[in-house]
């Protein structure tokens, strides 16, 4: 069993001996025929003997192929209807207490069993008969313990395939998610308009700032043009001797040039705070998660891998296919 185990692992994770055990998988496949072929004819043999009276003969081979430790029958249906006709060669015998043994190994393995009766003799019939009602007991025992094992096989069951479903989940979480690691520039901090504030994943403040010496900077702009006009216009009534309104355009020009020297100034202290906000509060660097398309399976490769028995024996093989992307 542990050779068995050994190869199959090999197979699924070595790309270069997939080939064997593809091979010895279907030379499982192919001998298990045969197998079970020698089996059928084991047993027909053994229930001629029967048919025929020629009980000592049946009972050698039945007890060969029956046999805990070197039987040739492995199939339960088979195993169970050789039981009977072995239990049938010991009645005629005259071995009773042989023959009752091995009813009740029968039952207890295939509590439902029935024998044909046009196979065997009425004799023989009661005799299972009243052989189940002595055990009824110990097989309603086997029954529940039976039921007990299939509950619990397909509660495994069920517990396997939610963990599957859980892990393929998971695997699928994992595959559509790529993950990068961005590294941050102290020098990229240094730049104004909430760009430092950005850069550390802090979009409101960066919103904020770059609002606000957005707005800072464009009233200082237009003040500029305005600025201007007004001076022209007082140049304009100097040529034409016009004092008073002289006067009044210089005055109108200063208090813009004292606006914009506040809005600029205002800027700057804005812009210099967000600068040093960004670097008090710098991140070297963070970890980025994009959502990326799972890639559909392209290719199926078929593969084969060999079933035994727990005696370590090759009864057959299982054909898959694995997906390739």
């Amino acid at each position: 069993m542990r050779e068995r185990d050994i190869v199959y692992s090999a197979g699924v994770t070595s790309m270069t001996s997939r080939p064997l055990v593809a091979a010895v998988a279907l030379a499982a496949c192919l001998l298990a025929a045969p197998a079970r072929a020698d089996e059928q004819s084991d047993f027909e043999k053994g229930r001629a003997a029967y048919a025929t009276k020629n009980y000592d003969d049946a009972d050698r081979r039945f007890s060969a192929m029956l046999d805990p430790k070197n039987g040739t029958l492995h199939d339960p249906a088979l195993v169970a209807d050789a039981r009977m006709y072995w239990a049938a060669t010991m009645i005629a015998l005259g071995k009773k207490s042989e023959a009752a043994a091995i009813i009740e190994k029968l039952l207890l393995a295939r509590p439902e069993y029935e024998p044909d009766p046009l196979r065997f003799p009425q004799d023989t019939i009661n005799f299972f008969i009243d052989t189940r009602a002595r055990i009824i007991d110990r097989i309603n025992e086997a029954k529940a313990v039976a039921a007990r094992a299939a509950q619990e096989a397909h509660d495994r069951e069920v517990r396997e395939k939610a963990l599957a479903a859980k892990r393929l989940a998971l695997l699928e979480s994992m595959a559509s998610q790529e993950i990068e690691i961005e590294r941050h520039s102290r020098l990229f901090a240094m730049i104004p308009f909430g760009v430092g504030q950005f850069q550390n994943g802090q979009p409101v403040l960066g919103w904020i700032f770059l609002g606000t010496e957005g707005a800072l900077a464009l009233a200082a702009g237009i003040t500029i043009p305005v600025y201007r006009s007004q001076l022209s216009s007082a140049a304009q009534a100097h040529t034409l001797g016009q004092t008073v309104e002289e006067d009044g355009w210089i005055s109108r020009a200063n208090t813009t040039r004292t606006v914009n020297l506040v809005l600029v100034g205002a800027f700057v202290v804005t812009a210099v705070a967000g600068v040093i906000q960004a670097q008090l509060t710098f991140v070297p660097e963070i970890t980025v998660e994009r959502k990326r398309a799972i890639p559909a399976v392209t290719k199926l490769v078929p593969t084969l891998a060999p079933i035994a028995t727990p005696e370590s024996r090759v009864v057959g093989g299982v054909l898959g296919f694995e997906g390739r992307f």
